[in-house]
């Protein structure tokens, strides 16, 4: 169990580092992301109606609507536009430090859930116990990411990025955790 917890460890440096390289080597952080045009205007009205930190989708539609009310909704989405909003109005330091510390322990923990699976597997090979993590970035693509581009309309340019951005990292975790954890 030591040996799976300090390959867990090892392997989630090793995710974060692969992240990092993504996102600041490969263009892969800003794939599909674009600037608002007329930024000003737009993010003065913003700030103008919306008070309240959250994610919100445009358009609403009224809790409890039912009848007509869906109607009208249905209506408006397909008439567009339609989109989504994360807002924080207290705005937040770029690259805070804490935000750095979230991104290491999820991938922590994501390599440290690895680590588990892949020492209850009986993969004699390097190379399958390599692409057995690997697989499993795949599966956190598909559950995650694809959802997000298929009901949120994120860009496939984006998607795609992402799946990139994943399947290196879970690989470059997998050649750790491979390395360490002999089925």
């Amino acid at each position: 169990m030591n040996r799976t917890v300090l390959a867990g460890i090892l392997g989630g440096v090793a995710m974060f580092l692969a992240g990092t390289f993504t996102h600041v080597v490969l263009p892969l952080g800003e794939a599909g992301i674009k600037q608002l045009p007329n930024e000003e205007p737009v993010v003065s009205a913003i700030k103008s109606n919306v008070t309240e930190p959250g994610f919100y989708f445009f358009p609403g539609m009224p809790p409890g609507a039912s009848g007509d009310q869906e109607k009208q909704w249905e209506q408006r989405i397909r008439m567009g536009p339609v989109g989504i909003l994360v807002y924080t109005p207290q705005g937040q330091a770029p690259l805070e430090p804490l935000q750095l510390v979230r991104e290491f322990l999820s991938n922590l923990l994501a390599a440290l859930a690895a680590a588990y699976l892949l020492a209850q597997t009986r993969l004699a090979s390097f190379g399958a116990r390599v692409l057995f993590v690997t697989a499993l970035g795949l599966v956190c693509w598909l559950a995650i990411s694809v959802s997000f581009w298929n009901w949120y309309n994120f860009p496939t340019t984006y998607a795609l990025a992402e799946l990139a951005h994943e399947l290196i990292g879970f690989a470059v975790t997998g050649l750790v955790l491979a390395w360490r954890i002999k089925t």
